[in-house]
């Protein structure tokens, strides 16, 4: 197809206005004097981003006649640059005696204050052959420039003394129902405020009720208060704070600890003790179980160590430095330093009392192994009369009447304990054994 020649003169650009525009705004006017059909919307129609843009091709450098498709760029340069936005393709565009008219928008971002430049690229109608682009880009003049106001009259139909300048304030006599008091500035509570400097808050009654209240469950940041529920900060404690090396003095409970499951207290220390406890006057320490099933140990101590798991001592020697109010289970050796006042150790093992018929012989198992050369044996007889030994062993007593009762056969296991045939005084016998150290 042979090669056009096209060139183009630009005419005029006529917008239709983003903004509302009054009759008499000077951009209206302009439009009127371009193109006499272009009115403002009214205000209360809706206003788009497109712009009416009217131009004069010549083709052959003759003023064209006919249908051409165009197409519409638009850039932030004169040459090269980046484009802003999609382009815009019209097809069988009429042009009458060179002149066209077309409505282009390229986005509500398009003009955003800066130069634009538009590329326009032109074909016969329906033509299957290339664009001529036309040089050089027409560059926009102000007139579209109404979508980006720096300056209007009216804002969605309100003038502009409608509203507030944006360095004001609100002087409590402009305020309605506000009094004239000494506050002269105020803000509004039931919208969000940014508040600098230092208000203060008189409302309310002092003891009674508060100067304002807040209905949000959302934590308030940076707040410095110098009270909090009456109490001033000083008696409070930071919330990453220790307690080494800290000391507690008064009446009462000094440390309670208490806790449904797991470790009320726990205390290590490499070097040194780690609980430590001194009273002047009642219990340094004290530990209860108020479970009557909980079979725990009230107070658990262990070392692995040379020293003592539990270490007692009254400076005091006619008190005690341990008291037990209850049985005492030893497990290994017990050693006493000093007399064991008031103190004699539960047997190993107990028979209990055993009921003999006069000749009778038993067998008695009392499982306690090991040597039998470090057993002390203890044998009773019991009668209603009392505990005796005064017939333990063979006793002769009216001639050839045997009384008494005895044990024998004694190994790391059992033993058989034995009632004399003519015996009238030893009804029941009894046997306990301790275990001492060779």
């Amino acid at each position: 197809m042979k090669a056009k020649d096209f060139t183009f003169v630009l005419v005029a650009i006529v917008l239709i206005v983003l903004v509302a525009l009054t009759p008499n705004s000077p951009i209206s006017v302009l439009a009127r004097d371009v193109l006499a059909d272009s009115r403002p919307a009214p205000l209360a129609d809706p206003v788009g981003t497109a712009f009416t843009y009217q131009g004069q091709l010549m083709d052959g450098g003759e003023p064209a006649d006919g249908v051409y498709d165009f197409q519409f760029k638009l850039y932030n340069a004169e040459t090269g640059g980046s484009p802003i936005g999609s382009p815009v393709s019209v097809e069988y565009l009429p042009v009458t005696s060179g002149l066209f008219t077309v409505e282009l928008d390229f986005g509500a971002s398009a003009f955003a204050g800066d130069a634009r430049w538009l590329e326009i690229d032109v074909r016969p109608g329906g033509s299957p052959g290339a664009y001529t682009t036309l040089d050089p880009r027409q560059m926009i003049t102000p007139t579209p420039y109404a979508l980006y106001s720096s300056s209007a009259d009216t804002v969605d139909g309100q003038h502009a003394s409608a509203f507030a300048a944006s360095a004001h304030n609100h002087d409590h006599g402009t305020l309605t129902g506000l009094a004239d008091d000494d506050h002269p500035q105020y803000f509004n509570l039931a919208q969000s405020e940014t508040v600098s400097g230092r208000p203060a808050f008189n409302g309310g009654t002092s003891g009674v009720s508060a100067p304002f209240s807040v209905d949000s469950t959302d934590v308030v940041t940076n707040l410095n208060a110098g009270l909090l529920d009456g109490q001033h900060a000083s008696a409070f404690a930071a919330s990453g704070h220790t307690h080494w090396g800290g000391s507690w003095s008064g009446s009462g409970t000094g440390l309670w600890l208490g806790t449904s499951s797991g470790t009320g207290l726990s205390a290590l220390s490499s070097n040194g003790s780690s609980v430590y406890g001194r009273s002047t006057v009642g219990n340094s320490g004290f530990f209860e179980n108020t479970n009557a099933s909980n079979d725990w140990s009230t107070l658990y101590s262990v070392t692995n160590g040379p020293g003592w798991a539990l270490h007692a001592v009254n400076s005091n020697t006619t008190a005690n430095a341990g008291y037990f109010g209850g049985n005492v289970q030893v497990t290994g050796s017990l050693t006493v330093d000093g007399p064991a006042i008031g103190f004699f150790p539960q047997p190993a093992w107990n028979s209990g009392w055993v009921a003999l018929a006069p000749g009778e012989y038993r067998s008695v198992v009392h499982g306690l192994g090991g040597n039998r050369d470090t057993y002390v044996v203890d044998f009773q007889c019991r009668n209603p009369w009392g505990i005796t030994n005064l017939f333990v062993g063979a006793d002769s007593n009216e001639g050839d009447v045997w009384h008494g009762g005895y044990f024998y056969d004694l190994d790391s296991n059992s033993l058989i304990v034995s009632r004399l045939p003519d015996d009238s005084l030893c009804y029941e016998v009894r046997v306990r054994i301790w275990i001492i150290d060779e």
